[in-house]
């Protein structure tokens, strides 16, 4: 008796708000699986801090300032991203290619899991990233 193949591992990427929907509308034209994500003050969707490997993220995107601290709010970035880290779920953050230097002198603590990509290679880098 022949073996059933196995069910391909299906891609989820969790976004930030503001992430561009034509980029998750082609992501997800292409199969891959949409949700949003809050950093916990905008209320967007999910909380990043409760991600759970249950929740199968293949990839988290989103623009750098959705993870900084704002004043009177005392969230750090290493806070937001930890359960990124804990589970191996690479961050994808968007900065243009201009403020690139900037941007990693920033959050210059960010561990090997965090990527900066310019919003213009976002679709390309993710579809390399995710086998497409």
């Amino acid at each position: 008796m022949a073996k059933k193949a196995a069910k391909p591992k299906r891609k989820v990427i969790g976004y930030l708000e503001g992430t561009d929907p034509l980029l998750l509308t082609r992501l997800a034209s292409r199969g891959v699986e949409t949700l949003p994500l809050s950093n916990g003050v905008d209320q967007h969707g999910k909380k990043m801090t409760l991600i759970t490997s249950a929740d199968n993220f293949s990839l988290v995107i989103g623009y750098l300032h959705k993870i900084l601290p704002v004043s009177g709010i005392a969230v750090e970035p290493e806070y937001l991203l930890k359960a990124c880290q804990v589970y191996r779920v690479p961050v994808f953050l968007l900065v243009p290619k201009v403020d690139m230097a900037a941007a990693k002198r920033t959050l210059k603590d960010a561990g090997d899991y965090v990527t900066f990509v310019d919003p213009r290679d976002a679709f390309r880098k993710m579809v390399k990233h995710l086998g497409l």
